[in-house]
């Protein structure tokens, strides 16, 4: 007899647990047909990415990383990948942009010879290269070499690819990673 009220048990519990499977929807939710198309920067969430950036404020979490570069209207759209130990990368960076600055001082702001940038060392590469018809000039990698150290410097240090964009236009592309693994996409 108690074996019975406890079977019967069971199958009323599984009747019930069937019906609220059933109440469950068969698919997610189809997302908004309009997504927001104003992108903001990470790192100053009320700045339009795109627009002069003056400030550098605390950022805010979201999937895209968007930093601006301050004092202009470039900014890089970074895709982490990992952690690096050590201040090689930061570096590495940081020598980079000394290098694009004496050009920049020397040339002027002029495009990049050969549409692509390369400087390497510490078992370290970073690489730039022109993207979507447009071309990278010193100005715009410099300004995009400041943001990414000020990226690495606040947030977290490691390797990773970037978008550069210089106002709405996307300018180039580019890479930082352990030298014979990351793809060289300089000159």
């Amino acid at each position: 007899m108690r074996a019975t009220t406890l079977y019967l048990s069971a199958i009323a519990a599984s009747i019930q647990f069937s019906a609220l499977t059933l109440t469950a929807p068969a698919s997610p939710p189809e997302p908004p047909s309009l997504f927001p198309r104003t992108e903001y920067c990470t790192n100053s969430p009320q700045t339009v990415a795109g627009t002069f950036y003056q400030r550098s404020l605390p950022p805010r979490a979201t999937e895209k990383i968007i930093w601006c570069a301050p004092g202009s209207s470039t900014r890089v759209l970074i895709s982490f990948i990992s952690r690096y130990p050590g201040p090689a990368i930061l570096t590495l960076i940081t020598n980079a942009y000394v290098e694009v600055i004496k050009m920049l001082d020397e040339r002027g702001d002029q495009p990049i010879p050969n549409g692509g940038f390369v400087a390497s060392g510490y078992d370290l590469v970073l690489w730039t290269r022109n993207a979507n018809n447009h071309q990278q000039t010193y100005g715009v990698l410099g300004a995009a070499l400041n943001a990414l150290n000020n990226y690495m410097f606040t947030e977290q240090i490691g390797t990773c690819t970037f978008s550069i964009y210089d106002g709405e236009n996307m300018v180039g592309t580019g890479g930082l990673g352990i030298a014979g693994q990351a793809e060289s996409g300089g000159s």
